[in-house]
C-alpha cells in the first residue's frame, strides 16, 4: 500500500509519507478537512508554524481549482514567496513546480557532502 505509516525504501529507509506520520504535531489533526492526510498535514503545520491554507480556490470556470498558496504551503516555502508575485494562478503553479523544495534541496547537498553520515546500516 502506497503511503501507510509502515513503508520504507529499498534501503530500508522510511519514505515520505511513512517519516510525515511520525512529525508530532500541536493540536488535533482536522480529519473533516484533510481527510487521510489530516496527520501529515497536522505534522507539516508544526514544522512551518503556520496553518495550511485551502486547498483549493475558484477557478474562471467557477469550480475548484488547485491553489498556488497550498502549493507553496506545502513546499515549505516563506508565505507569499511566489504567490505575492500577482502571477495569474496557472503561471504561479507553473513557477512552483520548476522550483525546488528548500529541505529536499539540503538534505541531498547534506548526503552529498557527507555520504559516511548516510549509510544504513
Amino acid at each position: 500500500m502506497n503511503g501507510c505509516p509502515g513503508q520504507r525504501g529499498q534501503r530500508g529507509d522510511l519514505t515520505l509519507p511513512s517519516a510525515s506520520v511520525r512529525v508530532p504535531y500541536v493540536g488535533r489533526p482536522d480529519t473533516q478537512r484533510w481527510g487521510i492526510y489530516a496527520q501529515a498535514v497536522a505534522g507539516w503545520e508544526s514544522i512551518l508554524g503556520r496553518p495550511a491554507p485551502a486547498p483549493t480556490v475558484l477557478g474562471a470556470h467557477g469550480k475548484p481549482v488547485l491553489s498556488p498558496v497550498l502549493v507553496e504551503w506545502l513546499m515549505g516555502l516563506p508565505e507569499g514567496w511566489v504567490t505575492d508575485l500577482g502571477l495569474p494562478r496557472t503561471r504561479a503553479l507553473h513557477v512552483l513546480g520548476n522550483g525546488v523544495v528548500p529541505q529536499q534541496a539540503e538534505a541531498a547537498l547534506r548526503r552529498l557532502l557527507c555520504p559516511h553520515e548516510w549509510v544504513l546500516a
